[in-house]
């Protein structure tokens, strides 16, 4: 289920921070141990500048404090060619860490509390990773985990 490059959909998912639950995306990026995994939680929420906004890839915006990963609706993003329905941003200072256990306490069934929407192709993949590991508001506790 959390495995690196899986992508997730929650139905509805609970945020730490006691937000509104709602249904929601789910990278998984690392396995950072047996108990814990680091993921996003990508958004359609556009916070880049419309001067620095493309279709696929990384942004950096240092004035702005802006570092994501863009994923447009057209572009397949799964293996077996899924596209996300709306253009995608995965911002490095939202990444997060996760306890497995607790996920599969909260997601128990599968069709039920949570989809595998599938396996991110691998060269999206690993250049979210190489956008990830370099971006400048990546948290220095997680820069550890891209090396």
């Amino acid at each position: 289920m959390f495995t690196v490059g899986k992508i997730l959909y929650f139905k509805p998912f609970v945020f730490k921070n006691g937000a509104q639950p709602k249904n929601k995306y789910f990278i998984v990026l690392k396995n950072t141990d047996s108990e814990t995994i680091l993921a996003s939680l990508p958004t359609s929420g556009d916070h880049v500048p419309v001067i620095h906004l493309k279709d696929e890839g990384c942004i950096e915006v240092k004035s702005s404090q802006i570092s994501c990963f863009v994923i447009s609706p057209n572009i397949p993003v799964t293996k077996c060619g899924k596209c996300l329905e709306l253009p995608t941003f995965i911002y490095a200072s939202q990444l997060d860490t996760y306890n497995v256990d607790e996920l599969k306490s909260r997601y128990p069934i599968e069709k039920v509390d949570y989809e595998v929407y599938g396996e991110m192709n691998q060269r999206i993949f690993n250049s979210l990773i190489l956008c990830l590991k370099n971006a400048n508001t990546l948290k220095r506790k997680y820069k550890p985990l891209f090396r």
